[in-house]
């Protein structure tokens, strides 16, 4: 993953990536500590700058 960013990042353990980028001052930065420190969870990742989606269509 190669991007640039003026924002925060918090380094993590349990993610395929070495950082989760903050875009909030500290709701994002609480999120990523109580995932990457909880027992149930094996990985996560914060979709910044890697374009996941999931189409779905909605009313038809």
């Amino acid at each position: 993953m190669d991007f640039k960013t003026s924002r925060d990042v918090r380094e993590v353990i349990k993610s395929p990536l070495n950082y989760v980028v903050s875009d909030t001052k500290r709701w994002e930065q609480s999120a990523a500590y109580y995932l990457d420190t909880n027992h149930a969870v094996d990985a996560f990742v914060k979709n910044s700058g890697l374009g996941f989606a999931i189409p779905y269509i909605h009313n038809g």
